[in-house]
């Protein structure tokens, strides 16, 4: 029935007003979602941005088990990319934008903010003395587009590792997804106070995805 009622709105264009005490289907079905309480208006909007920044703690409560998964995108919980390494950098350069980023590796990105790959710490260590760092170092990196679900950002990071850049229509790199910020996303949803902390990067593909299913 959810289908056909789809199906029906998009053929007549019309708007429709539907009821449902159950918030998956409101997600599903409405492209806007208001949350009545006690017959007073508590909040509307998108169902990313009531799951987001719920008006308050009824709100909080009611979309608390609702599936993030399937409407959170990537623009919403990834990192802005602030530093990032440059090809032509230097070694020092880039150990020095490693050390402001507080991370053991950067995304590599031209001037154009396409992405070029991802370097190491020991990488750049062991070149420390170039004047620039060898491209063989730069690694491959997925990428997802910024409306990407945060179901598929786990699928993506569980199978081809960390972190993942975010890019937008033009292919530039707009920000950076790793395990720690999906696990933070899914502690969220479980009123959890603070996000599990990651496995290594070395973790297997299996135990990554089982660690941020929980």
């Amino acid at each position: 029935m959810q289908g056909d009622l789809l199906e029906i709105q998009e053929k007549l264009g019309k708007t429709i007003v539907f009821v449902s005490h159950d918030l998956d289907e409101a997600i599903k079905i409405g492209s806007r979602i208001a949350i009545v309480r006690d017959g007073r208006l508590v909040q509307t909007g998108t169902a990313q941005e009531i799951l987001a920044h719920p008006a308050d703690d009824y709100v909080s409560a009611f979309v608390q088990g609702a599936d993030r998964t399937r409407v959170l995108t990537a623009e919403q919980v990834m990192q802005p990319l602030r530093i990032a390494a440059n090809p032509k950098d230097s070694p020092r350069t880039m150990l020095r934008k490693m050390e402001r980023s507080g991370f053991g590796g950067l995304l590599v990105v031209d001037n154009s903010r396409h992405l070029l790959g991802y370097v190491e710490l020991a990488d750049v260590s062991a070149q420390r003395d170039r004047d620039t760092v060898d491209r063989q170092s730069f690694r491959g990196r997925p990428s997802a587009g910024a409306d990407a679900k945060l179901a598929d950002l786990i699928q993506k990071v569980g199978s081809e590792g960390s972190p993942l850049a975010i890019v937008d229509a033009r292919q530039r790199v707009i920000g950076v997804v790793d395990k720690s910020t999906l696990l933070a996303s899914l502690a969220l949803g479980d009123g959890a106070a603070a996000p599990t902390p990651a496995p290594p990067d070395n973790a297997p593909a299996e135990a990554v995805v089982e660690e941020i299913a929980r």
